[in-house]
This record gives C-alpha cells, structure tokens and sequence, in this order.
C-alpha cells in the first residue's frame, strides 16, 4: 500500500504545473497619469457645467473649502463611471485615447463589483484619498513602483495592456483639454447674462438686477424689493446683527418705475445732499441697473463682443464714447458725478446732475463750506425703447 501510494505522489510531482499568473506589465506611468487625469478632467467638467446651468453656480467665486467638496463629489461620481466603462468596455476615454485597456487575468471584462474595488484602491494608494499636497506624495511613490516594477498593488492578477505608444495620443489629450476649456469660458460668460432678455417687465427687469449682484457675490449694493422699493438693510443669518445697504448721507428716492403695454419704460431715482453731509461716493447701483438692461441685448455665446451701435449724444466729460457693454458700463463708472445721454440697441442711460460748492475726486465728492451753501443732485434714469 505504501508504495502504490508513493507511486501517485511521484506521478504528481512529476506532473506539469500550471505557471503562477503573471500579469502584464504596463510601465508607463506618464500615460496612466495622464488617461486618469483626462478621465477626471472630462468628469469635473460635466459637473461643473451641470451646476453652471442648473444652479447658476459661479465658480471663479468658489471658496477653497466649497472646491475641496466640488473635488470629491467628482470622486464620488468616477466611484460610478469609470468601473461602468470598465466593467462595460474595459477601458475609460482616457485610457482608450492611450492605448490602455484592462482586464481580468483570464482575458475577460471585469465585474462591476471587481472594477470598483479596484477605482477604491487607486483613490486611497495612487491619490492619497485626495488630500491636497499629500496626494502628491502619493504620485511620486507610485511613479517610483510603476517605472521599476510595472505592476501597480491595484493592479494584480489583472491584465493591463498597453499598446504601442501614438503621437496622436498626445494631440487628442490637448484638443479635448481645449475644447472642454473653451466651452467652460463659454458657458461661464453664458452665466454672467442675466436670465431674461428682449423687452423685460418690470419684474423681469428686477429679477436680472438681483441675478447679477447674487451671480457675482456683491456686497454692500441695495437690492430690489418685489414691490419695487429698495432693501436698504438686512439682518444675518443669527439675527443678532442689521447689515446697512444705504451707504447715501442724503436723501435717496424708492425707484421710479414706469410701464407701457405692461413692459417695462423706465427707471430713475434720485440722490440729493447738502452742506449738512461730508461725503458723496459713486453709487454701485446705477452701474447694476445698467447691467440688468444692457445685458438683455446679446446672445449667450458672445457676452463682450461689440454688437451695439451706441453713442454718447451729449456728455460734459472727454472720455472716450462708449460702444459695448463693458466700455458703456465703464464709462458710467468712469464719470459717476457728470452729465450725460447714452443711447445704445433699444435703451438710453440719462443722468443729470446739479453741483454746487462741491469739491474732491473723481470717486468721493464733499462740500466746499468756505465758499457758501452746497447742495447736490443727480437722476439716474434708465429707458427701455421700443424695439
């Protein structure tokens, strides 16, 4: 019996052994960097673009603690796509555009389940859980493994397949990397539009005003009460504290709206101070009111270029005339305490002003006491023509 059974263990042994499962190398770190880097640049940008339009999130605004988790919600939605792309077609765009593909070590596509384990282990190993700087530390080991070993900890027992290298890889990396920028600007400038255009209702007109001062995170500028008057002040968030819009020492009238055909005609208010009071500044709300008309007259995908035909009809300053958004917007800037008619497209800027006594620059303005009584006005009017 002993030597029938030393018989088999010699038949066993001597037997061939299937080889142990090496798995392919792929020692190229910089196209894996780069495939991933493609992969998570195309993910944040259907993220960022869907809060653009959905939200009118604006991001060049965008706090580093609000960026931090704008950068793991992309993670969490590469946790979904990319073992979707592998598990469905066994590489991502990135990895497609490298001549990357991935597989299990019997050549098939790996599971749903498997693919995600494997997304998890580069997250915590190869981005060192996307903590900022540490992650870098992270990529410098692993570009150590990947150009000595070729074998990533996360990638064993499974096939990584690299085919040869394509000069074209490295063009189609930087023209989607362009188009995806381009359209970024695109939809970023889309953004700053106001959301109603052509002849706006008073309402309309309203709601773009606040749009922009929300938009652009202005403080310190009144806003525009539903029932057409100024919101002169606000409490914060705990109550504990009233925040003062009405930075005017004189009088300032609620806003004069006027309609016709129930759109509407114009806007004026008016500022008036004496000797009584010490300081008059440019006021921040004649430059958004502009912005809430003037806006209405361009399409989405061209905010600064030149489509107005405007001219200053008449004007005590020698400033430059204004013929776009931005140089009409400028000039109302540039000239806060002047005289002047702006007609631009369908809409005419009037300000009139009456100084007396008064001294200073071109932003502050006070009274001249020593030489007699001061008095100051100035109308802001804004009119909507008809088309």
């Amino acid at each position: 019996m002993a030597n029938e059974n030393n018989a088999v263990l010699a038949t066993w042994l001597n037997e061939p052994k299937e080889p142990a499962f090496i798995p392919p190398k792929a020692p190229y770190p910089w196209r894996r960097y780069f495939a991933r880097s493609l992969d998570f640049s195309l993910i944040a940008f259907c993220y960022e673009s869907l809060l653009c339009l959905l939200l009118h999130i604006n991001f060049a605004e965008r706090s580093v603690p609000l960026e931090l988790i704008d950068a793991y919600l992309c993670w969490g939605l590469t946790f979904l796509l990319e073992p979707l792309f592998l598990s469905k077609w066994g590489k991502t765009p990135g990895k497609w555009l490298f001549g990357l593909s991935i597989h299990n070590k019997n050549g098939e596509l790996l599971t749903f389940r498997e693919a995600f384990e494997r997304t998890f282990q580069v997250f915590c190993q190869g981005e060192g859980f996307a903590i900022p700087f540490y992650n870098f530390y992270r990529y410098y080991k692993c570009y150590g493994i990947c150009t000595k070993d070729g074998i990533m900890e996360w990638d064993e027992n499974l096939c990584y397949e690299a085919k040869p290298f394509h000069p074209a890889s490295v063009f189609g990396y930087l023209g989607i990397i362009a188009v995806s920028a381009a359209l970024s600007v695109s939809i970023a400038f889309w953004q700053m539009n106001p959301p109603n255009n052509s002849m706006l209702t008073v309402n309309e007109f309203i709601e773009n005003y606040n749009y922009q001062l929300d938009y652009n995170k202005i403080e310190g500028v009144m806003r525009l009460e539903e029932d057409r008057t100024w919101m002169t002040s606000y409490e914060t968030f705990d109550g504990t504290n009233v925040i003062n819009l009405n930075w005017f020492d004189g009088q300032i009238s609620e806003p004069a709206f006027t309609e016709k055909d129930g759109k509407l005609s114009s806007i004026s208010f008016t500022l008036e101070s004496t000797e009584e009071n010490t300081l008059i500044s440019n006021p921040s709300e004649k430059t958004w009111l502009a912005g809430a008309l003037l806006r209405t007259q361009i399409g989405p995908f061209y905010p600064e270029i030149a489509r107005l035909e405007g001219a200053v009809i008449e004007s005590e300053s020698p400033v430059s005339h204004p013929y776009t958004i931005d140089s009409v917007i400028e000039y109302i800037e540039d000239v806060p305490f002047d005289s002047y008619v702006i007609e631009t497209g369908n809409i005419r800027i009037t300000q009139k002003t009456d100084i007396s006594n008064y001294q200073g620059t071109s932003d502050y303005m006070f009274p001249d006491k020593v030489n007699g009584p001061s008095h100051f006005s100035m109308t802001f009017t804004l009119e909507q023509l008809p088309k």
